[in-house]
């Protein structure tokens, strides 16, 4: 999936290939999902979204903001990059995610600040799927995940 972009007169570029989709919660999950497997390398759960002349990545609340026009890249105070921001609103791109996705405050952090890059797509597979994300075999099965078991409330 080829990342192009349009740049307005505020210096916010916004999605404009693919168009951005209406899908929300499971659908939504679905298509994140579909967009970080054409493009594997452009998924990197430690970023936002950071646009650069080596190329652009985003994590899953990047990927989900992004999909759905809600966030473009702006230019930072280095010239040679971007990053990106929720468009026209003052929300940060993981809480407008959170409620794009229909997350729980507590499903939205484990996903967005504890998870790695194969945790992430495996927790995105519970949403799409309409199903409860469970914390337990993810942390079991990705151990590098910045979080433990001992951080899951019963």
């Amino acid at each position: 999936m080829t990342i192009d972009v349009l740049t307005n007169d505020k210096g916010i570029a916004f999605a404009i290939n693919p168009a951005p989709i209406d899908a929300r919660g499971a659908d939504l999950a679905a298509e994140v999902l579909k967009a970080i497997a054409a493009d594997p390398e452009k998924h990197k759960q430690s970023d936002w979204g950071t646009k650069t002349a080596c190329g652009t990545t985003m994590c899953v609340a990047g990927w989900t903001t992004w999909l759905t026009g809600e966030a473009g890249f702006r230019q930072s105070y280095l010239p040679e990059e971007q990053f990106l921001n929720v468009i026209d609103t003052d929300s940060f791109v993981e809480e407008r995610a959170k409620e794009l996705l229909g997350l729980s405050d507590d499903d939205a952090e484990r996903l967005f600040y504890y998870m790695n890059n194969d945790g992430a797509r495996a927790a995105l597979e519970y949403i799409a799927a309409g199903e409860k994300i469970d914390w337990r075999r993810l942390y079991t099965e990705f151990p590098d995940a910045e979080s433990s078991l001992e951080d899951l409330d019963d």
